[in-house]
């Protein structure tokens, strides 16, 4: 671990959640999974449907939803989420 940075704004489709985050010293791979903290997760109101294989996330009465199998593909392109 290099340092922690606290309360940091992540966008999520149309969505801004403050996140902390551990930042290491690695070598870049976009395959690395991201790991989402407890608090990220509840800030979010995210449901988990593992069957289905899809994370929503809340905010008020809006809610993007992201399928899990295909999550390389939503890395830089938020044209495929599912907006409700």
């Amino acid at each position: 671990m290099v340092a922690v940075a606290e309360d940091v704004s992540v966008k999520v489709g149309r969505f801004h959640f403050p996140a902390d985050f551990v930042v290491v010293d690695l070598d870049v791979d976009p395959r690395a999974p991201l790991i989402l903290r407890r608090s990220f997760l509840k800030t979010g109101r995210a449901l988990i449907d593992v069957y289905e294989g899809e994370l929503t996330l809340r905010v008020g009465n809006k809610a993007v939803t992201f399928n899990l199998d295909q999550t390389s593909r939503y890395s830089a392109n938020y044209d495929a989420e599912l907006i409700n």
